[in-house]
């Protein structure tokens, strides 16, 4: 994680990591297990058909069959829990407490919002995401601002298609 982010964070503000339903493929769920003691319980069940949020917004929005593939028929997913203040569970002080490799896969595409399975912006604008404003003076490309290199944001968006695709066709 950035400076950047963790810093944005911290502050409380409305971002990535505050306030956000943040999708867990099953895969999602072993990697963070494999990190964690057995007996913590990181997530919840939430029908997303009923949740008013942003970045499910984002994602329905560049992806029209994004719900159907991530969620069951009754539109239940997966979700990364929040604390109560509506932090990410897994945001502390210094930012998130995870490896990149163990990141759910929509926090690692970050800022890239706005994808489909075939396609993805070739890089994302401030306007377009949730990072305040006044923290960008020198760029408006998010991804040049914090780091994040086009090439691993292909590969995990070819990941996360797999494993919801897998799991949508498993459920047929």
């Amino acid at each position: 994680m950035s400076d950047l982010c963790a810093n944005c964070g911290r502050s409380g503000r409305k971002g990535c990591c505050v306030y956000e339903t943040i999708v867990l493929t099953r895969e999602d769920v072993q990697r963070i297990r494999s990190f964690l003691p057995e007996s913590i319980q990181f997530y919840d069940i939430c029908d997303l058909t009923s949740v008013q949020n942003e970045r499910v917004a984002r994602w329905a929005d560049g992806d029209p069959a994004w719900l159907r593939l991530v969620s069951a028929e009754n539109g239940n997913a997966r979700v990364l829990k929040t604390k109560q203040d509506g932090l990410c569970w897994f945001l502390e002080a210094e930012g998130c407490c995870l490896p990149m490799h163990v990141k759910p896969l929509v926090c690692r595409l970050y800022p890239y919002d706005r994808f489909s399975e075939f396609e993805l912006p070739e890089y994302p604008l401030q306007e377009d995401v949730n990072c305040p404003p006044e923290l960008f003076v020198t760029s408006k490309n998010v991804a040049e601002l914090i780091g994040v290199c086009r090439s691993d944001v292909e590969k995990w968006h070819a990941q996360l298609y797999k494993e919801i695709n897998e799991e949508a066709g498993e459920r047929k």
